[in-house]
């Protein structure tokens, strides 16, 4: 028995010291808790900072977005515009061309028939003149010949 007088007497001496320990040991982690509860506070606080900073940031960018959408899109409707017109100048040029091109071939044939209707006239003209001019010579001769 003694022996457990003396085990109970030590417990008893450390059982204070122990739990003065161990209170102390609480307290600091109650410290470190608070402190770490602050940080993380301070941690949430900074990141809603910088969530709330990047929505605004994703806001402004949708904005950006929908402003080139917009402008694509216009230049879409200029793209399809030009290319229409780019599509009428090349009819009109088509048909411009095919417009000269017949009028050239009529021309053409046009000019053959009025070359050949000018150097048949200008035959007979000739023969007229080369007639006429027989006709004096040979009146010429008449009238020579009776002097």
């Amino acid at each position: 028995m003694e022996f457990l007088q003396l085990v109970s007497q030590i417990f008893g001496y450390l059982l204070p010291i122990i739990g003065t320990v161990a209170l102390i040991i609480l307290i600091v982690v109650g410290v470190k808790a608070t402190k770490l509860i602050k940080r993380v506070e301070n941690s949430l606080t900074n990141v809603d900072a910088i969530v709330s900073t990047a929505n605004d940031t994703i806001g402004n960018l949708n904005k950006t977005i929908e402003t080139a959408n917009k402008y694509v899109d216009d230049f879409g409707v200029t793209a399809k515009t030009i290319n229409n017109v780019s599509m009428t100048v090349e009819a009109v040029r088509f048909t411009l061309e095919q417009m000269v091109k017949k009028f050239i071939a009529r021309w053409t044939k046009e000019y053959e028939q009025i070359k050949n209707m000018i150097l048949s006239f200008l035959e007979k003209i000739e023969n007229k003149d080369r007639i006429i001019a027989d006709e004096r010579k040979e009146s010429n001769n008449t009238t020579e010949s009776e002097e």
